[in-house]
């Protein structure tokens, strides 16, 4: 009798353990789907964006550019660190199309057999974007300045201090945004408001010159000159050691003949609008490259050999 009691109590210890397993791995299938599940359509990822406005930044909603006396100071960001930031996004609400979310599937170079770009499908928001990762925000527009909020301020908590952000010629962006159907939008209109919304954030900001058909040395530095002229007296333009400095992209497509004679210029260098001019590098022979023609430093972009 005692030997049945104990095999008893051991019983309905054993099915207690197995229920609590069985309950928690419920709990936990249950909490990961609700997790992942993405929206159905654009009006559930925009009623969930704005919810997640609403409750960070509600002041935001009636007076988009907070006051100084409301704003929160960052005190501790790195100007050593910099996110590359890319404010060519668009959605309907704001810019009468999806843009850059809605891109071509991109070829995959190792493919065999080899895939032609042409015959391949471009992606179809908002569920289907043109992204590694869904954003938390739905694919948003970068004309929003609710969501520029909401950028500089997960930036400012992140730590960093400066964005460098893509930029190219009014009249010579990148081939999506500049197809006939798109020139609604020009991410370069953005810009003075994302300088205002940065400096609530004490975000500096830089430039990652894209590029661009016909780019040159020369016609960088009028680059250079074009922003600095626009853009410089902003607060939250970015200066290291008192000169503006400029990320250069594919740097390497143009020959260190071409660039040394511009680079080390008296004109450019003993002007107002000397500044750091930073190449990129890809791989080892890169360095020569940078070296020879006379940039001001390196950066990488993608993993290099």
């Amino acid at each position: 009798e005692r030997r049945e009691k104990m095999w008893g109590a051991r019983n309905r210890t054993r099915l207690l353990i197995v229920f609590i397993v069985i309950f928690t791995t419920l709990l936990f299938v249950l909490f990961n789907h609700s997790q992942l599940s993405l929206p159905d359509n654009h009006t559930t990822q925009t009623t969930l964006g704005s919810k997640e406005l609403t409750s960070n930044i509600e002041s935001y909603s009636k007076d988009p550019l907070p006051s100084h006396s409301r704003r929160k100071v960052y005190d501790n960001l790195s100007y050593n660190v910099h996110y590359f930031f890319y404010g060519w996004y668009g959605s309907p609400e704001f810019d009468q199309t999806y843009i850059h979310w809605n891109h071509q599937v991109l070829a995959n170079p190792y493919a065999n057999p080899k895939e032609v770009q042409a015959n391949l499908p471009y992606f179809t928001p908002p569920r289907d974007i043109g992204a590694n990762f869904y954003p938390f925000l739905g694919p948003y527009s970068s004309s929003d300045v609710l969501t520029m909020h909401q950028h500089m301020k997960w930036i400012a908590e992140s730590g960093a201090g400066v964005i460098s952000v893509s930029w190219y010629p009014e009249k010579l962006s990148d081939e999506q945004i500049g197809s006939s159907k798109l020139k609604v939008f020009n991410p370069v209109r953005n810009l003075h408001t994302l300088f205002e919304v940065a400096e609530q954030y004490d975000v500096k900001i830089n430039f990652h010159i894209e590029p661009y058909i016909n780019r040159s040395p020369q016609s960088v530095i009028s680059d250079v000159e074009y922003i600095i002229d626009k853009y410089s007296h902003y607060p939250a333009f970015y200066r290291h050691n008192n000169l503006p400095l400029f990320y250069i992209y594919d740097s390497y497509l143009i020959s260190p003949s071409a660039w040394a004679p511009v680079l080390q210029s008296p004109s450019f260098r003993k002007s107002r609008y000397n500044s750091y001019l930073i190449g990129l590098l890809v791989s080892q022979t890169d360095l020569n490259h940078i070296s020879s023609s006379h940039f001001d430093g390196l950066y990488t972009y993608f993993a290099t050999d």
